[in-house]
């Protein structure tokens, strides 16, 4: 049994070695030396690189593409619109019902019709 300062512990009874390790003539075991990094893996040469990433040669930019791209703005633009108008309706018609007066449910109307209702068309209308 050994007494580490009022704690008593009995290896063979827990089956397993004392919590504390103790040091020997006062001073504690050398540290050991890290091991050494393991060296670099080789990097292939660059053409090697360019040879994997692209199996078939970069087309040009031809003028269907362009067309595509922006008719893709026009409708990306087109639903942004919407959902810019749709917030700020939201805002506009949430602070008329939580204090509503005559002319803020008149400038929600007027804003609903002017703005929002127009945007709604084009969207139905462009898809």
């Amino acid at each position: 049994m050994s007494d580490q300062q009022g704690f008593q512990f009995d290896p063979q009874r827990h089956n397993q070695p004392p919590p504390v390790i103790p040091l020997r003539d006062g001073l504690a075991p050398p540290p050991r030396p890290a091991p050494p990094p393991p060296p670099p893996r080789p990097t292939p040469p660059a053409e090697a690189a360019q040879q994997r990433l692209f199996s078939e040669p970069i087309r040009d930019v031809n003028p269907a593409y362009i067309q595509m791209a922006r008719a893709v703005s026009q409708i990306l633009a087109t639903r942004f619109l919407l959902l810019l108008a749709v917030l700020t309706a939201s805002g506009v018609w949430a602070y008329c019902v939580y204090d509503p007066t005559q002319l803020r449910i008149v400038a929600s109307g007027v804003y609903s019709g002017l703005c929002l209702w127009p945007l709604t068309w084009l969207y139905w209308k462009k898809g």
